[in-house]
């Protein structure tokens, strides 16, 4: 094996070499000598380590957030979304859960073909279900499908399991009524499924809440029903009867109870402190009454034992949505008027009166009248009573659009309508000494294709009335406008238009889009006066 030795010049000799090596020695000792750090070299190596952690920190932790919980999101709240083969229809609610804010809106499938999906799962032709979206961005977090049409949601007055967070209630046909847990879209209980198959439920109306009857910690509810059949051994002539329902578990409590002098009941409601119960009797000659009643006295009879309600204290109660004709905000008053059957021939008149301080009328300050127009029920805007107003939205139809038979649509015949739906803004400055001047702003513009036969209309107008709301939906202090649209819209735009006379292609998909504006921030930025037609 070869002699490994050090790399040295040919005239070195070895002497010269130990020498050096000597010397090398010393230099190194000299070379590794660690001097003290000053006091300024100390704070700033610190202060690299400390920008280098919140560095690593802000990757790991800040960055990757939730989505709906991320702080720029949330300031920065306004989206749209577009949900394919559904129809949204009816009022949404907000619900705030630990994971942000959720909106959550009734849905039907589509009548005519769709083979579109939500979050990949088919959404049922025909079916119904209850939507649930992430208010931060517009992404479906739960969607489950119902066995009956729903009619009315409330997601705001009835807390199940006493959790915090106030649960789902959705009325559907035939007494249909189910409890949803709006985190997950789990049924938690349905009153329907509870009584058997021996009675029938023809309809129900929408609860209200009253204080604990059976002393399990969870508020209950009553409503009325119209029902006949065998429930325990005990028979029950068809009729409307109050019935009392279990608020954790959605069970009967006790037995119906029925007014015999009432051919029919309805306008069930609560006095302020939740103790006295009315109603409006309707007997056999058509005349109607209003009765009230001691719900300690209802109870009572309904379970056979004594009801001692723990406090008297006003509940929240569910509002049913309606068409009105008045509505107030600040000193302003708006009056509608609604007439005839749309498309055919139908027209709204419009007045907005303002009032001064001791609440007299002055002259009309806007007033609008119009054919072959329908307005959605409005939403009111008060921003801190400063800036005031109304939010309307309305669907127009061309003059020419009025089918072969008026009032009727031929079995055979599928017909393809189009219709401008526009948003507008009336508002008002509630300070200074112009309050009485109004401003009008374009909020939206955009055309709605609904298809039409004997089976109905899709988008249905009945199902669009209540498509808006205000509410604050990121608890920043600022108000959101929230609105839904529902339309037909075809895939390929080459291919021809539907006849009249065939089935709807496949070329025609449905679909319902909604969209968050900051409004109360933005307001001022669509100010764009639009023209009065």
């Amino acid at each position: 094996m070869g002699d490994y030795q050090p790399l040295r010049s040919d005239g070195e000799q070895d002497g010269t070499a130990m020498h050096r090596r000597t010397n090398v020695s010393s230099a190194k000792q000299d070379l590794y000598y660690k001097k003290p750090w000053s006091p300024l070299r100390k704070m700033a190596f610190v202060t690299s380590l400390i920008l280098c952690f919140m560095t690593i920190s802000v990757f790991l932790w800040v960055i990757p957030c939730e989505w709906s919980t991320c702080p720029s999101n949330i300031k920065q709240l306004g989206w749209d979304k577009t949900l394919y083969g559904l129809e949204m229809k009816g009022e949404m609610s907000v619900v705030k859960t630990r994971f942000g804010m959720y909106l959550i809106v009734m849905a039907r499938g589509a009548i005519w073909n769709s083979s579109s999906s939500v979050r990949g799962q088919q959404f049922p032709p025909h079916g119904s279900a209850v939507i649930c979206l992430s208010g931060s961005s517009g992404d479906v977090s739960w969607w489950i499908k119902l066995s009956s049409n729903p009619i009315e949601l409330d997601c705001s007055i009835l807390d199940v399991n006493n959790d915090g967070i106030n649960d789902c209630l959705v009325l559907g046909e035939h007494g249909y009524l189910v409890s949803i847990d709006p985190e997950s879209g789990i049924k938690k209980w349905k009153f329907w499924e509870n009584l058997g198959l021996s009675i029938v439920l023809e309809k129900m109306t929408f609860p209200l809440v009253i204080p604990d009857v059976n002393n399990d910690g969870i508020n209950d509810l009553i409503a009325i029903a119209q029902i006949h059949g065998t429930l325990h051994d005990v028979v029950y002539n068809e009729g409307h009867y109050l019935v009392l329902i279990c608020g954790k578990t959605g069970h009967l409590l006790g037995r119906p109870i029925n007014n015999q002098s009432c051919s029919n009941m309805y306008g069930l409601g609560l006095d302020d402190d939740s103790s006295v119960l009315s109603y409006t009797c309707k007997t056999g000659n058509s005349y109607s009454k209003e009765l009230s009643q001691s719900l300690t006295d209802i109870v009572s009879e309904a379970t056979k034992k004594v009801f001692t309600p723990v406090q008297k204290t006003k509940l929240k109660q569910h509002v049913s949505s309606g068409l009105s004709n008045e509505y107030s905000v600040g000193k302003h008053r708006l009056s509608l008027s609604r007439t005839g059957h749309c498309p055919e021939m139908c027209s709204v008149s419009l007045n907005i009166t303002f009032c001064n301080d001791i609440g007299q009328k002055e002259p009309t300050n806007f007033a609008w009248q119009e054919d072959y127009i329908y307005i959605m029920n409005p939403v009111l805007i008060n921003f801190d009573h400063t800036l005031t107003g109304f939010v309307l939205k309305f669907w127009q139809w061309p003059h020419h659009s009025i089918p072969d038979t008026p009032g009727k649509i031929n079995k055979t015949k599928i017909k393809l309508e189009k219709i401008s739906e526009r948003v507008i803004l009336v508002t008002f400055n509630e300070t200074g000494e112009y309050n009485d001047i109004v401003k009008i702003v374009n909020a939206s513009q955009t055309d709605i294709m609904q298809i039409c036969s004997s089976e109905g209309c899709q988008p249905e107008l009945n199902l669009q009335t209540d498509s808006m709301m205000i509410v604050d939906l990121d608890n920043d202090g600022s108000q959101e406008l929230i609105s839904y649209s529902v339309s037909y819209k075809r895939i390929d735009p080459t291919l021809p238009d539907i006849s009249s006379l065939t089935p709807v292609s496949n070329n025609w998909e449905l679909q319902s889009k909604i969209r968050v504006i900051r409004l109360q921030s933005e307001l001022s930025k669509l100010y764009e006066p639009i023209l009065h037609q």
